[in-house]
């Protein structure tokens, strides 16, 4: 069986932050994150648009299918019946 060492990782001392420096970088990835968060969101518009035009073509298929199968049931139903041979 193998051996497990584990290790104490210690924090890497940093001087002591300017406030103000902190929140303009917090606020610059805020930006970032808002831009992102845009981009995504136009991204989605535009996945549901094309998922619009997908249903409506979906629906006219459909519309078709069914008016053919409304033609077929008559024409079958008009025929008469043929008497056994």
């Amino acid at each position: 069986m193998s051996e497990r060492s584990s290790a104490t990782i210690l924090e890497f001392p940093r001087p002591p932050e300017d406030p103000q420096a902190r929140l303009r970088r917090a606020l610059a990835a805020l930006d970032r994150a808002m831009a992102e968060q845009r981009q995504a969101v136009a991204q989605w518009r535009d996945s549901l648009a094309a998922l619009k035009v997908s249903v409506e073509g979906l629906g006219q298929s459909l519309g078709l299918y069914q008016s053919r199968l409304v033609t077929l049931a008559e024409s079958v139903t008009a025929k008469p019946e043929m008497p056994p041979s």
